[in-house]
């Protein structure tokens, strides 16, 4: 495949920019590197520039807003033809429409997952010139998620999303970490009559109290030293569409109060404002605790919790549905293999056998990343046991008798495993388990590991 187009990355930490580079190198014609928007305008003066990409951080400072959109201007009036690419913080949402209204092409989570970026700029690139690669898209296409399965617990979740989802219920979604609650909401949210608008997941574990208020209701200009501007929150954000409240166990009783009288009024009061605004929003939570257990003990609201689960669903773990691994293993093959642009690897049944015997404590995200390493990492055109076992915990399920454990002891036990295999990345620790880094911090700290 001919290489094309030239990329400019700008990127103040080395290590960042290097990495991006070796990510975009392989894939078109140049990549040119500056460390400030400063030098942008010599780069135009010396090479035709096709798609920029640039980092954008904003904390609310007007300064720094107003600066992002100077250098996008000035890139458009410098280079019209140029596609400008930001990558911004997930948690301002604010900036990124912002950006995008100002002309930026598109707006990418710094977080982004592998290949991602690649994605993006070839999507841009062959806007560009639609006729390279004798007129096939350059385009890496990211996997769909969608549900696999054969299990009739499966089954049975997918018949009550396809009954729920026409509905304007609230839905509630419980399951184990990892087990793909995230994905059931996206499901209700495509298939319902919100479809054409936005679908807004926030992460509840990922914030303290003062900061999921300002994340949810948004704040208005000078309501405390830092809010130099007013900032919707996702409520607002999310009007017209589906808002998505993961880790809803988490939250804060004070908090819960605010959001309660929220979903009762349909109107959201930004922090240091007094007027209401009207919001139109489903609300979908989910949680891998027990909720009824916590309002026993006094740290939920009962009457939100009505609020909340008009309709309740509940994921079965991995283990519960072992019937399924081999097509979820399948499925997983064929994806990263076409991702990666390796031929479609084979897997020994006792490979398969092997996975089945696994209790999984990550759930169906542990297998996925299982697979996906496997794929990278595969030398030959078949995946073995053996090769499975020197990279997962597959090889220590063995050693496990879970009769003798109680739970604390089991996840105590599972996360000192993952530590081992990650080589103490807490990163990679936690997405391996199917917990955010705070959920992740917080056992460590349970544990004292």
């Amino acid at each position: 495949m001919g290489k094309s187009g030239n990329v400019l990355v700008v990127e103040k930490d080395k290590n960042v920019l290097k990495w991006i580079v070796g990510m975009l190198e392989d894939h078109v014609k140049k990549v040119i590197t500056a460390e400030t928007p400063c030098q942008i305008p010599k780069m135009l003066k010396q090479t035709t520039i096709d798609v920029v990409v640039l980092p954008f951080s904003c904390k609310g400072d007007c300064i720094e807003i107003e600066a992002g959109i100077k250098v996008l201007h000035f890139l458009l009036r410098a280079n019209p033809e140029a596609k400008v690419v930001f990558m911004v913080s997930p948690d301002d949402l604010s900036s990124a429409v912002k950006l995008m209204k100002e002309g930026a092409v598109d707006v990418i989570s710094n977080r982004f997952e592998h290949k991602e970026l690649v994605n993006r700029v070839l999507s841009c690139l062959d806007d560009v010139n639609p006729q390279n690669n004798g007129g096939q898209p350059l385009i890496f296409k990211p996997p769909e998620k969608k549900f696999v399965y054969h299990s009739n617990k499966m089954k049975e979740v997918v018949r009550t999303i396809e009954k729920v989802a026409p509905s304007e219920a609230n839905v509630l979604i419980l399951g184990e970490n990892g087990t793909g609650k995230e994905l059931v909401a996206n499901s209700i949210h495509r298939k319902s009559k919100r479809s054409d608008n936005v679908f807004m997941s926030v992460d509840v574990g990922a914030f303290n109290e003062s900061l999921f208020e300002n994340e949810l209701f948004g704040h208005k200009k000078g309501a405390y030293t830092d809010a130099s501007n007013d900032k919707a929150g996702r409520f607002e954000l999310a009007d017209g569409g589906t808002l998505f409240l993961d880790e809803i166990g988490n939250l804060n009783i004070s908090v819960q109060a605010k959001l309660l009288t929220v979903l009762e009024k349909r109107e959201v009061t930004r922090i240091g404002d007094n007027h209401p605004i009207a919001v139109d929003i489903r609300l979908v939570s989910a949680t891998n605790k027990s909720l009824g257990q916590l309002v026993e003990a006094g740290e939920f609201r009962t009457d939100l919790l009505y609020r909340l689960n008009t309709v309740e669903l509940v994921l079965p773990p991995l283990r519960e549905r072992q019937e399924d691994i081999p097509i979820l293993v399948s499925y997983f093959l064929s994806m990263y293999c076409a991702l990666y642009r390796k031929p479609l690897l084979k897997i020994d049944k006792s490979a398969v056998k092997c996975m089945q015997n696994y209790d999984w404590p990550g759930n169906v995200r542990e297998l996925q990343h299982v697979i996906e390493k496997s794929v990278i990492l595969a030398e030959g055109n078949k995946l073995t046991k053996e090769e499975l076992c020197q990279r997962t915990l597959l090889e220590d399920s063995k050693d496990i008798s879970f009769s003798s454990y109680n739970l604390e002891d089991v996840e105590r036990e599972v996360i000192n495993k993952v530590l081992r295999l990650k080589s103490g990345n807490l990163t990679h620790t936690a997405d391996v388990l199917g917990l955010t880094r705070a959920s992740l911090y917080r056992r460590l700290r349970k544990y004292q590991l």
